[in-house]
C-alpha cells in the first residue's frame, strides 16, 4: 500500500485517549524497557522509558503505551509471577495521549500511544 497524500486532520497531532477508551482501565500484560540509542544508531545501556502492553477492558484491544517516567510500579518479573497465578494487574494512565503517523519505512498508518505516569488499580 502506498500513501499518496496526507490530508488527515488528526495526523500528527496529539488526542486524549479518553475520546476512545472513556473507561480508561487496562490489563497489565507486560513492563518493557526502552533503551536509549546514539549518534550512530547504536543502542546504549541507559533505560529512557518503558512501554506498558496492556488490554483495554471494553473490547480486549492491545495497545503499547510510552511513560518516561522511570519509576516503575510494578517490574516485568513481579507482574509475570502475579499473572501465573491468576491474578489481573490493572492500570491506569496519567494523561494518556494518541497521535496517528505515517511510518514512513513501511508506508503504514501507525499508533503513538503516551503518557506522563502509569499507576496500578486494585482490582475487585
Amino acid at each position: 500500500m502506498e500513501i499518496k497524500a496526507n490530508n488527515s486532520l488528526v495526523i500528527n497531532k496529539r488526542i486524549d485517549l479518553s475520546a476512545l477508551y472513556p473507561e480508561m482501565l487496562f490489563l497489565l500484560l507486560r513492563v518493557t524497557p526502552i533503551m536509549e540509542y546514539d549518534n550512530e544508531g547504536k543502542r546504549t545501556d541507559k533505560v529512557v522509558a518503558h512501554t506498558y502492553e496492556c488490554v483495554e477492558t471494553m473490547d480486549f484491544n492491545h495497545l503499547k503505551v510510552r511513560v518516561e517516567n522511570l519509576a516503575l510500579p510494578i517490574s516485568n518479573e513481579e507482574l509475570q509471577k502475579m499473572r501465573q497465578a491468576g491474578e489481573k494487574v490493572a492500570v491506569e494512565f496519567i494523561n494518556p495521549t494518541i497521535m496517528v503517523y505515517i511510518n514512513r519505512n513501511t508506508s503504514t498508518i501507525e499508533d503513538s500511544i503516551k503518557a506522563d505516569d502509569v499507576r496500578l488499580v486494585e482490582m475487585e
